[in-house]
């Protein structure tokens, strides 16, 4: 059903609600009676006054000013089964909360669940708005479709789990607020450019799917925490200093686990460039850590192994990217705090690729380096 006309509420709190399975197309240019507001999250559910709440469906927002005053707030209280569609070449500048009811997981976090209760399924889509959620919110982009988030995320008061879905682009320039952890799914690439507050729970997931998650920009940070970071199934966790240097923005102290999983360290070309980390533990499968350097000096500083050693059933490859600057060297360092053990002078299960080769991964004067 498209709803192409301007419609005016009696009020402004008057609530429009979508229920039952469909699609809802809203494509009106303006609607300048419809109010409302969306209070920010708390321990039990969003209040909702007013605006335009999804039970369940799709309602497909075909038009940048369908809601009316940028203040009108969009809302789903459901998180399986209910969708905002977001249509090709839309701004939306409204609040959106996402699961106001529920305490579930988010829709499209398991297989099967789809791309969750925020979508573009073609084209590019930008949110201005700031988004909430009262628990677990998944945000995705399909395949080929990007959605930018330039309003932020503010979860402030419930701490819920913010979910990026997908095989698409989504961008995060906006900052993140007070959440329990944030999670990656699907072969997509998600770039957060934006600061994010310390989580409160599980840090940051990569679940697999050959996807990739990017902090990058002058702010795109995880403030200092101590929760361990997991990159799983193929995913990749990306660090880059292209466009903006940026010591640690994992948070300096967090540790990472690895399980058939790729952190890629990108170096500033213009200064140095370093990021620290707790415990590294390769946990299980190939994986993989990554420096692009350049012609500046580059360090990448990992507390320990897990008894200082790599994990059995596992392997850890250590790689020189960019101008491929041979790790030991001023441009690529990595170091451990707690130096790894040898075995006949090799850390065993690791290997180095560098200019000389592939070589078995030594260790001495601080870094890891291809033996000889």
């Amino acid at each position: 059903f498209t709803l192409s006309a301007p419609f005016s509420n009696a009020s402004a709190t008057t609530q429009v609600i979508k229920a039952d399975n469909g699609t809802l197309v809203l494509a009106s240019a303006t609607n300048p009676g419809w109010g409302g507001s969306l209070a920010a999250p708390s321990a039990s559910a969003q209040v909702l006054t007013g605006g335009l709440r999804v039970d369940a469906g799709v309602v497909r927002i075909a038009n940048s000013g369908a809601l009316g005053l940028a203040t009108n707030p969009l809302a789903v209280t459901n998180q399986q089964g209910a969708e905002i569609q977001l249509a090709d070449g839309i701004t939306l500048p409204n609040p959106v909360g996402l699961n106001t009811t529920t305490g579930s997981p988010t829709n499209g976090l398991y297989s099967g669940y789809g791309l969750g209760t925020l979508v573009v399924r073609s084209g590019t889509a930008t949110v201005g708005g700031v988004i909430n959620t009262n628990q677990d919110g998944g945000i995705g982009a399909a395949t080929g479709a990007t959605l930018n988030l330039t309003g932020g995320i503010n979860n402030t008061g419930r701490n819920g789990i913010v979910s990026f879905l997908g095989g698409g682009t989504i961008t995060v320039s906006g900052g993140i607020t007070a959440i329990h952890s944030l999670y990656k799914l699907g072969s997509g690439t998600t770039q957060i450019t934006g600061a994010v507050t310390a989580p409160s729970g599980n840090a940051i997931r990569l679940f697999g799917g050959g996807g990739t998650l990017e902090f990058s920009g002058a702010n795109g940070a995880v403030a200092t925490n101590t929760v361990t970071n997991n990159v799983w199934g193929g995913d990749t966790l990306r660090l880059d200093n292209t466009a903006a240097n940026r010591t640690n923005r994992l948070g300096g102290t967090s540790p990472l686990q690895l399980s058939d999983g790729r952190l890629v360290f990108v170096a500033n070309g213009a200064a140095t460039s370093s990021e620290a980390m707790g415990v590294l533990t390769s946990a299980w499968g190939r994986n993989t850590i990554q420096v692009d350097t350049t012609g500046q000096n580059s360090t990448l500083t990992f507390g320990s192994l897990p008894s200082n050693n790599v994990s059995g059933g596992s392997t850890l490859l250590f790689r020189s990217g960019g101008t491929g600057a041979d790790f030991g060297t001023a441009a690529n360092t990595v170091t451990f705090t707690t130096a790894p053990n040898l075995t006949n002078g090799l850390v065993a299960g690791a290997v180095v690729i560098d200019s000389q080769g592939t070589n078995f991964a030594g260790y001495s004067t601080g870094s890891i380096r291809a033996f000889s």
